[in-house]
């Protein structure tokens, strides 16, 4: 399966668990650190975890748009290990140029629907090395309608709840 389509399947269940009722997905916070909240969920017997935060600031401050989430999701070994960024921008995104920033490093995101993929699996392990070190990340993105936006996210915290879901979800 590509890099794309399985994060498109895990992201759907990422985000409908991290957004819905407990009668949709059993969640479970395994720690708050800073501006991260790492989480365990199970939806119809399956279980994902991941660790969830909601930016800091969004650009332009007057535009109208649902909330957005960035997700670093957990893959187990069973599943292939590693992780999975995503991010839910809140508004129906443009066919490309949306990218992904920490500190001086860049990182193309691949769109669909309301939420962005890093292009490439290599591109993950980078881009959790650069949240580790890093203090803030921006993701810039253009919707459906033409407008630029840049959310800023604070990386605080990431580590702790990152090392909390490993430990936990392996």
């Amino acid at each position: 399966m590509s890099h794309l389509r399985r994060a498109l399947a895990l992201s759907a269940f990422v985000v409908l668990a991290a957004s819905a009722g407990p009668a949709v997905a059993d969640q479970k916070i395994l720690l708050e650190s800073g501006a991260w909240r790492a989480v365990e969920a199970t939806q119809a017997g399956q279980r994902v975890c991941f660790v969830i935060s909601q930016p800091s600031t969004r650009e332009p401050a007057t535009l109208k748009r649902d909330p957005g989430n960035l997700f670093v999701t957990w893959k187990s070994s069973r599943e292939g290990g590693g992780s999975e960024v995503s991010i839910r921008f809140g508004y129906r995104l443009a066919p490309n140029g949306h990218s992904l920033s920490v500190e001086t490093r860049s990182f193309v995101l691949m769109p669909q629907g309301e939420t962005a993929w890093l292009q490439t699996a290599d591109d993950e392990t980078q881009v959790l090395a650069q949240f580790r070190a890093g203090r803030d990340l921006s993701v810039s993105a253009r919707s459906a309608r033409g407008n630029a936006t840049v959310d800023t996210y604070s990386l605080i915290g990431f580590s702790a709840a990152w090392d909390a879901l490993q430990r936990q979800c392996r």
